[in-house]
């Protein structure tokens, strides 16, 4: 929903596998008002049915594997960003952006700081995550 406001009045297009997860999608966007929308019932890792993409975000266990497809859905200059709860799964990411996109990983963490005495919480139970940003070069 974020992106369909930053985006509008374009569109944003995403494409969910499970219908049960899609029509809960479904009814955000009414609830929420959100018309510039297309929901796709469909594995994206079989391909992309998009073409010209300014720019596709991923939240996927196996994100290597939709990145065949977007050589011809993903314009030259677009972006790519891809979310990892994994740095093993980032390092996957990056070998198949290898030669066809400039591209960079960094870690997405939380840490609390004391105010009082500006510094770290030195106690920490936190999650970690790897956002790989990619431009598509060729």
């Amino acid at each position: 929903m974020y992106l369909a406001h930053v985006v509008a009045p374009e569109t944003v297009v995403t494409y969910e596998v499970r219908d049960d997860f899609a029509a809960i999608a479904r009814k955000n966007f009414e609830r929420f008002g959100i018309q510039n929308v297309r929901l796709e019932v469909r594995d994206i890792y079989e391909g992309v049915g998009e073409n010209g993409l300014d720019a596709v975000f991923l939240d996927l266990t196996e994100p290597w594997r939709v990145v065949p497809h977007l050589l011809e859905a993903l314009k030259t200059g677009g972006m790519l960003v891809s979310y990892s709860p994994s740095i093993n799964q980032s390092r996957q990411l990056f070998d198949v952006l290898e030669g066809g996109y400039m591209h960079e990983t960094f870690e997405c963490i939380l840490r609390n700081w004391k105010p009082d005495k500006m510094s770290p919480d030195t106690r920490m139970i936190g999650h970690t995550g790897f956002i790989t940003a990619a431009r598509k070069v060729c």
